[in-house]
């Protein structure tokens, strides 16, 4: 009778730790996952009218960029004045950038 016993125990005992096995291959995957992920890397964005909005506009160009991004003048602006129609209001993620 004592033998009847021991499968259930064992099968007890293989249950309780299913949790822990399942948590760390789930850890596991987790890390293997964020080691596979790359940093974004910093693009150069340009400018190439002088519109207020739209693609290519300096308007547009601010939106897409990213940190790190460099935003750079197309030649043939050269001597144009870009003039906005309506005032610039950075988005709340926006963070403390850098003009040069």
């Amino acid at each position: 009778m004592l033998h009847a016993d021991l499968p259930v125990v064992s099968a007890a005992l293989r249950l309780s730790h299913r949790p822990a096995a399942l948590a760390l291959a789930l850890l596991a995957l987790v890390i293997g996952l964020a080691c596979m992920t790359r940093p974004a890397q910093a693009a150069t964005l340009t400018v190439i009218n002088n519109n207020d909005g739209g693609p290519g506009s300096l308007r547009q160009v601010i939106v897409d960029a990213s940190a790190g991004d460099t935003i750079t003048f197309d030649n043939a602006l050269s001597g144009q004045t870009i003039t906005l129609l309506a005032p610039y209001r950075p988005s709340r993620k926006a963070s403390p950038s850098t003009a040069t």
